[in-house]
């Protein structure tokens, strides 16, 4: 069985990333499981975006692949960056410190796991803190389909498999081959409301999904090194190796899901709030697993052979729950998972 951590703003995050990243290899030390790192490419999260940013000065927690060249202003008064996703790359405020993470994790041994695109259901002012929704070329008239398109109009998706050509062909994979890839953490998430015109149709499951699996094979990802998650029909149309079940900080919560094989299955604590564990600073607090429920997750999802299980330090966000602080990393639940994996699993 395989464990990895989340921190979906690494890129992004506070603190020290040299000593975050000791610390993340000292988990796995003695236990014979190489360490593993689940981050997203960029994000989308409102949240996350305004933290020490604004439409006017375009600086802060979400570093985009693009520059800004403006801002749209909505019609109910409402600022954005806005960008253009063609031939406008952030090469030295985006690729360069990308390139230097990988870097890290390339000489720790650590195997990234890179989820190119953030969440897609957004609404309201939400959406538009994403490329994808807020650029010249999304809101331009020759964008037809919106941003994930519908038959014959191919909205934002010829960008967006060139994005993932970008970030794994000449990125990633070059720095480090043995790379996993995601194409949309939580595609199609049932969690958020559904919109009229934007809801969980079939072009977007069975048509876009599986071109952004085929994209990341086609930059270099090995087919066995991808997975999705969110909606479970991403699973039977994505193409992807495994899918990854969110929110699991309850030992009680560790089952078998319909349709997907045991030994695809990835117990991961991404979206988890209800243990008893690391809090966060919502009001009220989010918690994570403790110890004590990692340890029994682990053992349940090793009794079910499942094929990984994937820690969140919930902790982490405690000073801010949009921006990760790397400094304020506990190993702990990282540490029980490992241990409990070496000591149960066949």
């Amino acid at each position: 069985m395989r464990v990895s951590l989340f921190v979906p703003d690494f890129l992004d995050a506070w603190g020290d990333d040299d000593a975050f990243l000791d610390r993340v290899v000292a988990a796995y030390k003695g236990t014979g499981l190489r360490p593993r790192l689940h981050f997203l490419a960029f994000r989308a999260s409102p949240g996350g975006c305004q933290v020490e940013r604004s439409a006017a000065k375009p600086s802060g927690r979400c570093t985009m692949p693009y520059k800004v060249i403006g801002t749209h202003k909505r019609d109910n008064g409402s600022e954005f960056p806005l960008y253009k996703v063609t031939q406008n790359w952030n090469k030295d405020g985006y690729f360069k410190p990308l390139k230097a993470k990988l870097i890290k994790l390339r000489d720790r041994g650590i195997t990234p796991l890179v989820s190119a695109l953030d969440i897609r259901v957004r609404t309201g002012n939400d959406k538009y803190w994403d490329p994808n929704r807020s650029s010249v070329e999304a809101l331009g008239p020759n964008t037809l389909g919106g941003v994930w398109g519908e038959p014959g109009k191919p909205g934002m998706m010829p960008y967006i498999l060139r994005w993932f050509a970008v970030l794994f062909k000449t990125y990633v994979l070059p720095i480090c081959p043995d790379a996993w890839g995601e194409a949309c953490n939580e595609f199609n998430t049932p969690s958020f409301a559904h919109v009229p015109g934007d809801d969980f149709d079939w072009y977007m499951v069975e048509k876009c999904r599986p071109m952004m699996t085929a994209a990341m094979v086609k930059a270099g990802v090995l087919l066995s090194r991808t997975w999705t998650s969110g909606d479970l029909r991403n699973w039977r149309f994505s193409g992807g190796a495994f899918y990854s079940a969110h929110g699991i900080v309850r030992p009680e919560n560790v089952k078998a899901l319909p349709g997907v094989p045991n030994e695809r299955l990835i117990i991961s604590m991404d979206g988890g709030f209800q243990g008893a564990g690391r809090a966060d600073c919502s009001k009220p607090p989010r918690k994570g697993a403790s110890v004590e429920q990692t340890i029994g997750i682990v053992e349940e999802a090793v009794a079910m052979n499942a094929a990984e299980v994937e820690v969140m330090d919930r902790g982490m966000w405690a000073r801010n729950r949009h921006v990760a602080d790397l400094d304020s990393f506990d190993p702990a639940t990282l540490r029980a998972a490992t241990t409990t994996v070496k000591r149960v699993a066949k």
